[in-house]
């Protein structure tokens, strides 16, 4: 394993184009996905050569969602104050859906990889 990763060292160092990180604008949002870079000629970059990290795209995932704290006092179609003999509520092996995906004009951090054939974007860019 360490050779493999020494390897890979090596081939990044001799490739001459190490990895950088751009600044960029999304032109398109997926599913024909295309993104501008900042400072690097304002050069479009095509779905083709794009890598998006999962937490950027709509997508599910099983969760197991719980809680032991359902106390509250509830009032329901005008029928006054009750309460309910629950105090806990699990929900295992669930499916939450993220709707998450790139909408055009948001900006992004995007990594080129070595060789400068693909692109990662790997987060929104948010300025408070």
């Amino acid at each position: 394993m360490l050779d493999l990763i020494k390897q890979a060292a090596k081939d990044v160092a001799a490739s001459g184009n190490p990895v950088e990180v751009f600044e960029a604008v999304v032109l398109t949002p997926p599913p024909g996905l295309s993104i501008r870079l900042k400072g690097n000629g304002n050069l479009v970059i095509p779905k083709e050569l794009i890598v998006v990290a999962e937490l950027l795209t709509k997508h599910k995932r099983k969760v197991k969602l719980s809680s032991t704290d359902i106390t509250d006092e509830e009032t329901l179609r005008g029928e006054g104050p009750h309460q309910h003999d629950l105090t806990s509520i699990v929900l295992d092996n669930s499916e939450l859906e993220f709707l998450n995906e790139l909408a055009a004009g948001e900006r992004v951090m995007v990594i080129r990889f070595a060789g400068g054939q693909k692109y990662w974007i790997c987060d929104r860019i948010v300025q408070y």
